[in-house]
């Protein structure tokens, strides 16, 4: 590929997929089936540029979906942006879908990962009754009927913190565990509850690990009080419960200061 950019042709691609049948986003070595390399292998397929690589603004875990996960790709030469979208839709599997491509101007650059600004995530639980057709897109909680003190522990989680606590000792080593969730809210669409978070970066199984302790505190293994705790002096507690992969979504990659701001949280995941 050539290596001077005023030479290429920049492209955004928006997809959306259910991440059931994936090894996360992330190509891996092998055969393992990811996101990643079903798309970028159709994507040189039609642009015959066996180079070519798509990055990315987020990566999921395996199990993990998409609403609108948005990446990044350059190619030697232009084609047209709808005709390559026509032929993705056809080509891709059914839980890939493209949702737009987008060309850059001439002279104009976009780098998904290094343009990105912060990002929003759903999580879907089912509390109560059992439904035997959300089990891929929400996490079941039998038994749990009241919510009212997971509704007060969102605002707890709003602002900057040390989530040291809800990663992995590991991960918090490797960087700085300080996050900033600009906001934090759940809302129950009939018997669907969806618990939302953006901010401006997640650690590893953040999202997963407060929904977690969430579960916890609604089943009563933990308190209230242990909850807060863990944000005001994080520590990792090698038995916390760990919400399964299925039941997340990421939402939205955010490339404007202030725009999570409007970002809708106003139906389930699964209806748009």
């Amino acid at each position: 590929m050539n290596e001077d950019p005023a030479h290429d042709a920049f492209y955004r691609l928006d997809l959306a997929y259910k991440g059931t049948a994936y090894r996360g986003f992330q190509r891996q070595p092998g055969d393992a089936p990811t996101v990643q390399s079903v798309v970028e292998d159709t994507l040189r397929r039609l642009f015959r540029d066996p180079e070519l690589h798509l990055v990315t603004g987020s990566r999921t875990d395996a199990g993990v979906h998409a609403l609108c996960l948005t990446t990044s790709f350059r190619t030697p030469e232009a084609r047209d942006p709808d005709e390559i979208a026509a032929l993705l839709s056809h080509q891709l599997p059914h839980d890939i879908r493209a949702l737009s491509l987008r060309l850059m101007p001439p002279g104009t650059t976009f780098n998904a990962h290094e343009q990105s600004c912060g990002k929003s995530y759903l999580y879907a639980v089912n509390p109560g009754d059992y439904h035997l057709f959300q089990k891929e897109t929400c996490w079941g909680w039998p038994g749990v009927t009241d919510l009212s003190e997971i509704r007060r522990l969102f605002p707890l989680v709003a602002g900057t913190h040390d989530f040291s606590a809800f990663t992995s000792p590991r991960a918090a080593a490797a960087g700085i565990p300080v996050r900033t969730v600009w906001r934090a809210e759940m809302r129950q669409f009939g018997p669907v509850v969806c618990f939302y978070l953006a901010g401006n970066g997640f650690l590893y199984n953040m999202i997963r690990r407060i929904v977690g302790a969430m579960y916890s505190v609604a089943s009563g293994a933990l308190s209230p009080a242990d909850f807060r705790n863990r944000l005001e002096h994080p520590f990792f507690d090698p038995d916390s419960c760990v919400a399964p992969p299925h039941g997340l979504f990421l939402k939205k990659i955010f490339f404007r200061p202030g725009e999570w701001e409007t970002d809708p949280f106003d139906r389930p995941p699964f209806l748009g």
